[in-house]
């Protein structure tokens, strides 16, 4: 099996590895586990203290690069900044038709392009559920956008961006299916060549594996990592098709190319300089295997002081504005009843910042939402997640524990004064 080139040598026995290890995602069977086992104390401060290594080497290639793409990263009806990296890109190329193709599109309310159709850009939007398809439809209104109701696969694809009109060579294809997203986009490209292409990519494969999820034209995504294709197999495909990959956005979620003709203005990294870990569903990005979710009743009046929560300190003293910072958070359950994230009322870790006047700086903290489940007299190892301030500055970090819709616990423990970190 051949590797992309990511400019890193590599041994005879690394690449034996790590051609085993392809072989063996795609052998990582599909079914439904039961996964409330919480992660072990060990794996967690292992996956924190890399979290926080990653958020340091992201910060310097941002910090020593004034064209980095995440300088650029904005949301007005994107999920993870693409709205401001998709119009730098185009800051930089120039849009030619103004035309795009989004497949994946959702409700057309929260997508990639939505905020290009404010502008007055022109496309098709492809979504396989009815129910997003028309809440789409409506969406788009009397703007010229065409929305086609369709399930996408290899055979569907082409049909589809035919009937409601799509550009041959659109400025802009966004992709984005959950699953066969590498077999649509090899496809697509043999009648749409766009300019620039955004598709998501599964970062837990990492970015040395030439992964890809066997074609399967019934797939449909159980939330697990088992989907897509790892970027290493991506910007291998895109290279053979004239693209190069140009960056990732900060959450580890889309890839971002462009015709490799006109890439001159943007920075030729390796994949693996390129690429963003999974700094989304905590802990580790996607799981292996579904999560069953628990039903658990409120925490009993008078008992929530039995809760202690204790964060192990991040190791770092400063983090660039809008960085990311990781803790290590130990949760004790000294309640009657399992807490965790349960279908009802569930219990989240949470942080906030305090300025310099002991004020907190926003009305409602930052939860950081993962899955877990503690029982009477359990202890769990969490991670926590929170979003520096965007003006630089000295802060005071706190995280807390609340029971969505029933209280924040307020005992002694349950919440916490990690320390002071400078923002710069």
């Amino acid at each position: 099996m051949s590797l992309v080139t990511t400019g890193h040598k590599m041994s005879a026995v690394s690449r034996i590895r790590r051609s085993l290890q392809t072989h063996l995602w795609s052998l990582w069977p599909p079914e439904v586990l039961d996964s409330s086992e919480s992660p072990s104390a060990s794996r967690v401060r292992r996956y924190v203290r890399a979290l926080n290594s990653q958020e340091r080497r992201l910060s310097d290639q941002v910090s020593s690069d004034p064209a980095h793409l995440h300088r650029f990263e904005r949301s007005e009806h994107s999920q993870n900044g693409e709205d401001g990296i998709i119009a730098e890109i185009f800051a930089r190329l120039g849009a030619k038709n103004r035309s795009f193709v989004e497949i994946g599109a959702s409700d057309g309310e929260e997508n990639c392009t939505r905020a290009l159709v404010e502008q007055g850009w022109s496309g098709v939007w492809v979504e396989g559920d009815s129910a997003k398809a028309a809440a789409a439809r409506h969406a788009a209104d009397t703007r010229p956008v065409a929305v086609a109701e369709v399930f996408v696969d290899r055979d569907s694809v082409l049909p589809a961006l035919r009937q409601a009109g799509a550009s041959a060579s659109p400025d802009l294809l966004v992709i984005d299916v959950d699953g066969n997203d590498y077999w649509v986009w090899e496809t697509v490209d043999t009648c749409h060549h766009a300019r620039v292409v955004v598709i998501e990519y599964n970062a837990v494969v990492g970015p040395w594996l030439n992964w890809v999820m066997p074609y399967n034209p019934r797939h449909r995504w159980d939330e697990t990592r088992r989907h897509g294709a790892g970027l290493a197999a991506l910007a291998r495909l895109g290279s053979s098709m004239g693209y190069r990959l140009v960056g990732c956005d900060s959450h580890g979620v889309n890839a971002f190319f462009v015709v490799s003709s006109q890439s001159q203005s943007f920075s030729h990294r390796s994949v693996r300089d390129h690429y963003v870990g999974p700094r989304y569903g905590l802990p580790f990005g996607h799981p292996r295997h579904a999560y069953q979710p628990f039903q658990a009743d409120p925490v009993p009046e008078g008992e929530s002081r039995g809760i202690r929560l204790e964060i192990v300190p991040p190791g770092c003293t400063e983090v660039r504005p809008l960085g990311l910072v990781y803790v290590d958070a130990v949760v004790h359950n000294g309640t009657s009843v399992p807490i965790g994230s349960s279908r009802s009322t569930p219990v989240q870790l949470a942080g906030w910042w305090l300025g310099e006047d002991g004020l907190r700086l926003c009305d409602e903290p930052e939860r950081s939402t993962q899955h877990w489940r503690a029982e009477p007299g359990a202890t769990v190892h969490l991670v926590g997640r929170v979003t520096a301030p965007d003006v630089p500055g000295h802060y005071t970090l706190v995280f807390g524990l609340v029971q969505e819709s029933v209280c924040w616990f307020d005992g002694p423990g349950a919440s916490v004064t990690v320390g002071s970190l400078a923002v710069r």
